[in-house]
């Protein structure tokens, strides 16, 4: 019988807030529960064609799916945060 041998590799957890799915953020919320947002919004803009800017990643309006994905939904004149447990709105 040959032994076996298990190897155990020790790396750093990284562990991110996320949002709560089912609920609308705008992206300023996003940001304030986890920086990674911030360059997750820009990358999901530009792959719409949506020009990049603070207004546009602000004020931008997202679903929260599941694992903290967010779906783009539109950009807000001017995006509310309604607190949490609650939907933001425009």
């Amino acid at each position: 019988m040959k032994p076996i041998y298990i190897l155990t590799l020790l790396a750093p957890t990284i562990y991110a807030r996320a949002c709560t799915q089912y609920l609308l953020y705008c992206g300023s919320t996003l940001k304030t529960i986890d920086t990674g947002y911030d360059s997750i919004i820009r990358t999901k803009l530009q792959q719409r064609g949506i020009e990049v800017t603070d207004h546009s990643v602000e004020d931008s309006w997202w679903y929260c799916l599941d694992f903290g994905d967010i779906n783009y939904i539109d950009t807000c004149e001017k995006c509310v945060n309604a607190g949490s447990g609650n939907d933001d709105h425009c």
